[in-house]
């Protein structure tokens, strides 16, 4: 049978059809017996249930079930299970709902069940009934205030303009009993707003305020209420008063900061999250909020990079900001200064695992290694069981030729790794590239099937082993395949766009390989990687376009001037395979 969920919500009360077969053979005894036996299995199945064990409670009550059929607690705790197992299955879902209204009719009193019974008639969209079952057992409990609300609340989503009314009546009584609630007046504005009653609307909400006129929270709610009703003026001095009872209240910012925005008055807007940041009697984390909220609503990288240098200046020993500050300057591609912020900010906290691994890469990024080396040894140090951080140090010593130190750091970070078939998949990619590096090409082949086969989503492995098979001649299909696939998951990657092309110029498909091959220059910008320089040329060479190709083999040259290949085909004009 499907595995049980760990904790089935009480609501879920149903049933499903009972087992068939009660034989009219049997006698009084032996159905006596079977009661028995029934309430036994029944007690053991609640038994079962509460150590957590609910595969064997449901095998105990489905035997329950098959002694007594007529039992409505066996049948209801049954239910439960079967509708927990219906997983989406809305034909059985629907067989168990039904059930509980079998239950239900029988038991109309039973609050808890009848309340359950009208969740679920809401959620499959039967709200006639669910609202006769609310209404039935609210005369049952008309003391109940929490019951009440919630045949209000029903009524107010789903019933017509009587239904509607009647759940005024009822919010007004439940006020009456409790006193004003901001909960009961939303909902009472809410109802008022469908009949279009704007006055009724803002009286309502009024009548909130004046409980607590001195609250920042409380003027802002009257704020937002005349804002939606486009009375500006009202709004601006509710919103300007709450900053006046707490100018340490970020909410009271922010909401203005909002007003603005949806006036689309962004001039005003950035002046009001400025202010806020600026704020010497806001705190901290408030400041954070309101320049998460910013970057969700309005951002713009200038604005951004002024307020958060702004941030720096005021609270320069937060790491939290420095870090913010990073990673708004690597979305810019600002490495190396987003380089310098990630310092500060793990100087200041260094217990950032994630936040050592950015470093890191931005080093790479920016072509210091000895940075990337250095800061990879202290997170080393710091986070000694994180078989990352030797992995990138694998990765820094291959970059460096050093293959010998490379592979310690893959050995070491193995040992971390245990049954991590990700960081797995990425050291047998590692000691495949080395492998490549030493010569050994059948060895290297062996590490990337293993590293493929661990995490078939290792683009990173299919896009290296794909290159590799180009680069020797072999299973140029399956190369073909496994680039198709990087591409559809990183369509706009200019290393990858390279491997394409240059498996397709292997397979002599020398126009597609020209087109892709374009498509990596444009994507690969200003960046000058001698590797596509040097397919450029090939593969314009092979479509006719010498004088371009020549181009391409010069600029290649540039990066790479001990290419003994590159100086051929610059001296020769022509294009040589090695």
């Amino acid at each position: 049978m499907k595995r049980l969920p760990y904790a089935i919500l009480l609501f879920l009360l149903v049933f499903a059809s009972a087992a068939s077969g009660w034989s009219k053979s049997k006698n009084k005894n032996q159905i006596e017996a079977d009661t028995r036996k029934a309430d036994y299995f029944y007690l053991e199945a609640l038994r079962s249930k509460a150590l957590g064990n609910d595969d064997a409670s449901f095998d105990l009550l489905t035997r329950a079930l098959s002694l007594n059929p007529d039992d409505e607690n066996i049948k209801l705790e049954y239910a439960n299970y079967k509708l927990a197992l219906s997983n989406g299955d809305l034909r059985e879902a629907k067989a168990a709902i039904s059930a509980i209204g079998d239950y239900y009719s029988l038991h109309p009193d039973d609050y808890y069940t009848a309340i359950s019974y009208a969740f679920l008639l809401e959620k499959i969209g039967q709200y006639g009934t669910a609202g006769d079952v609310l209404t039935n057992l609210h005369h049952r409990y008309p003391d109940k205030i929490d019951l009440a609300f919630r045949l209000a609340d029903f009524l107010t989503t789903y019933g017509d303009s009587v239904a509607r009314g009647n759940a005024l009546k009822m919010f007004d009584t439940i006020e009456e009993a409790n006193g004003l609630d901001f909960a009961v007046t939303t909902k009472k504005m809410q109802l008022h707003r469908i009949n279009n009653d704007t006055t009724a609307v803002i009286s309502e909400a009024l009548r909130l305020y004046h409980t607590n006129p001195a609250e920042p929270e409380y003027n802002i709610f009257m704020g937002q209420v005349y804002s939606i009703f486009q009375e500006n003026d009202s709004a601006l001095a509710f919103l300007n008063r709450s900053i006046e009872l707490d100018p340490s209240n970020g909410l009271s910012y922010y909401s203005l900061a909002n007003f603005y925005l949806a006036q689309g008055d962004t001039i005003s807007y950035n002046r009001e999250i400025r202010k806020a940041l600026s704020h010497d009697n806001l705190d901290f984390a408030n400041k954070m909020s309101i320049l998460q909220s910013f970057v969700h609503d309005a951002y713009n990288p200038a604005q951004l990079d002024t307020l958060l240098s702004t941030m720096v200046e005021l609270h320069p020993h937060e790491s939290a900001i420095h870090e913010a500050y990073a990673s708004a300057l690597v979305s810019e591609k600002d490495y190396v200064k987003a380089a310098e912020e990630m310092q500060l900010a793990l100087d200041l906290d260094p217990d950032n695992e994630n936040g050592w691994r950015l470093l890191a890469s931005l080093y790479f990024q920016n072509q210091d290694l000895p940075k990337a080396q250095a800061a990879l040894e202290k997170a080393r140090h710091f986070f000694p069981e994180n078989a990352q951080f030797p992995i990138q140090l694998g990765a820094l010593f291959s970059e460096k030729k050093d293959y010998d130190t490379a592979e310690r750091y893959l050995d070491e970070a193995e040992q971390l790794t245990e049954d991590n078939a990700e960081n797995l998949s990425d050291i047998y990619s590692m000691r495949a590239n080395i492998l490549i590096a030493k010569g050994d090409t059948i060895a290297a082949t062996e590490q990337y099937s293993r590293a493929i086969k661990l995490n078939p989503d290792n683009i990173s492995a299919m896009n290296n082993y794909a290159y590799h098979l180009a680069c020797i001649d072999r299973d140029l299909p399956t190369a073909l395949s496994m680039i198709e696939q990087v591409i559809e998951a990183e369509p706009d990657n200019a290393s990858w766009l390279d491997t394409y092309a240059w498996v397709l110029f292997k397979m002599k498909n020398y126009e597609r390989a020209l087109e892709l091959i374009d498509k990596a220059l444009e994507l690969n910008g200003d960046a000058e990687s001698a590797e596509i320089f040097e397919h450029a040329g090939d593969i314009y060479f092979m479509n006719a376009r010498p004088d371009e190709a020549l181009g391409f083999w010069k600029k290649a040259l540039e990066i790479s001037p001990d290419s003994e290949l590159l100086q051929r085909k610059v001296k020769q004009k022509t294009f040589f395979f090695k």
